[in-house]
């Protein structure tokens, strides 16, 4: 069994905001993960390539319903996204909330129907802390950390997710260190 010998929280995340801006950890366990079939690295996303209208994945435990009390699942499961240009993003945004300006740690995806159903494919409440990742001939990259947004599934609203080469330094430093200054 594994547990968590030391957590790392970002220096600038302050918890008593009610913004996503900050809101990364890390964390070291008591003993090393072993790689199996269902368990590997992901590389970290060094080039903001995948911030151009890619289709990525993104996967979480959280609910599969739009309840804000539903329960999350008993399997992990993923949904398609498309994450959209920060000027794209927030004139989106601006249809919903006029006041709200989406800032550079964070990034946009949106999902859409895709099964044909009128269901928007999206994560949900308990998907936060999950990665969006995207496949680059084989090879996965992690791009983002899932955040927040509206009401899960929401036409026309995109998720936000903390951009991961926002925090590249600071997670290579910690990682390397032990240290979380960044």
């Amino acid at each position: 069994m594994r547990f968590i010998k030391k957590l790392y929280i970002y220096p600038l995340y302050n918890y008593t905001s009610d913004s996503d801006l900050w809101d990364v950890a890390l964390i070291h366990l008591n003993k090393p993960v072993k790689y199996t079939m269902y368990t590997s690295p992901i590389c970290i996303d060094e080039t903001d390539l995948f911030f151009k209208e890619s289709r990525c994945t993104a996967s979480g435990w959280g609910s599969l319903e739009q309840a804000e009390d539903s329960p999350g699942s008993n399997v992990p499961h993923s949904v398609i996204l498309t994450i959209m240009t920060q000027e794209n993003c927030n004139i989106t945004v601006s249809n919903f909330e006029p006041s709200f300006s989406i800032q550079p740690p964070l990034v946009c995806a949106i999902g859409e129907d895709q099964d044909g159903n009128g269901i928007i494919q999206d994560v949900c409440w308990g998907d936060s802390g999950g990665p969006l990742m995207c496949e680059v001939s084989g090879r996965w990259y992690q791009v983002g950390i899932v955040a927040s947004g509206n009401v899960c599934g929401t036409p026309g609203y995109p998720g936000l997710y903390s951009r991961v080469t926002f925090y590249k330094y600071w997670i290579k430093h910690t990682m390397a260190s032990g240290e979380t200054n960044g």
